[in-house]
């Protein structure tokens, strides 16, 4: 699905700057259910995929969000409808590394190796029609063995990812923001390379410029919060 809400900005800053999104989604999926409406964002990752919450607090991991923002807000396509998620999806086709005698079932093997990543939203019947018993096998929601099976589902916290309603609406303010900020930075001339470090991955690794830009080896750079993750659920919270 293109997106390219036929030239209308998404977002515009205080000083009149216009914003306009654009790209393609792999795959778009609808749930209807008691006349409650849900999408959800689907992009097929041929390579590793890992999603981080604590990325968003910083404006990392967000296309397949502002995706499905755009999707859903009053002008797009998908305006009457609820945001139930975005999920990576595994596509390459994945080689044997088992060996002959080696114990365990090939179903969950296979299923280790093709379940999908990304942020669901926490609704138990949004949830059970993308995985019907909840079992972190697909996706990344998983019941502990307290759940009551109603009302609110009560998750493993290491094995789930998922947002409210409120957090996902609260997330689309947040990062509204952040494209706001950075698009008044880039109309102000401020480009200086100032870039965030996480452990021991660097965007400068992977930079075409480091030989031009004058902050190599990494002499300028800020690193992420610890805490990013508590961080970023204050906000959306």
């Amino acid at each position: 699905y293109e997106i390219n809400e036929n030239g209308l900005p998404i977002l515009k800053t205080e000083n009149g700057i216009e914003i306009i999104l654009r790209g393609v989604i792999d795959r778009i999926d609808i749930y209807e259910e008691d006349n409650e409406k849900y999408v959800r964002v689907i992009d097929y990752k041929t390579g590793k995929k890992r999603f981080s919450v604590s990325n968003l607090l910083y404006g990392l991991d967000m296309q397949m969000l502002l995706y499905m923002f755009s999707i859903t807000d009053e002008n797009g396509k998908y305006s009457d409808f609820e945001p139930a998620g975005v999920l990576y999806m595994p596509s390459k086709e994945i080689e044997c590394e088992r060996d002959r005698d080696e114990a365990g079932n090939i179903e969950d093997y296979l299923n280790k190796r093709y379940k999908m990543n990304g942020v669901a939203l926490k609704k138990r019947n949004v949830l059970s029609a993308m995985e019907k018993d909840i079992r972190g096998i697909y996706i990344p929601a998983k019941l502990t063995a307290k759940d009551s099976g109603s009302g609110e589902p009560i998750l493993n916290k290491t094995s789930s990812t998922c947002f409210t309603a409120s957090q996902f609406t609260n997330l689309k303010k947040h990062i509204n923001r952040l494209i706001k900020d950075l698009a008044n930075e880039l109309y102000n001339g401020e480009i200086s390379a100032d870039p965030l470090v996480s452990g021991n991955s660097s965007p400068c690794s992977y930079c075409d410029y480091w030989s031009v830009c004058g902050n190599v080896p990494n002499l300028k750079y800020h690193e992420m919060s610890e805490n990013a993750e508590e961080e970023l659920y204050e906000i959306i919270s």
